[in-house]
């Protein structure tokens, strides 16, 4: 699942796992690093995403969900 706020690669990574539900332990334990390193990513993250509490992290993934379903769903109802 990609974003369009230049995510670098682990950026990315860190990103979709979110979407997951991962925490940062165990995001890190899946890439194989700290959950500090990951915090510092998820820093990146909110401010590339313009984002300043994770509450609105979480409601761009759920708009994000709810637009790719409607696209697979009624893909009519897309603009």
């Amino acid at each position: 699942m990609t974003t369009n706020h230049d995510l670098t690669k682990r950026e990315q990574e860190i990103y979709d796992l979110l979407q997951q539900a991962f925490s940062y332990r165990r995001i890190g334990l899946a890439l194989d690093i700290s959950p500090e390193t990951v915090r510092t990513h998820v820093g990146r993250i909110y401010t590339k995403m313009d984002i300043r509490q994770a509450e609105e992290i979480l409601q761009e993934i759920r708009t994000k969900r709810r637009d790719e379903t409607i696209q697979m769903w009624r893909p009519w109802e897309m603009g």
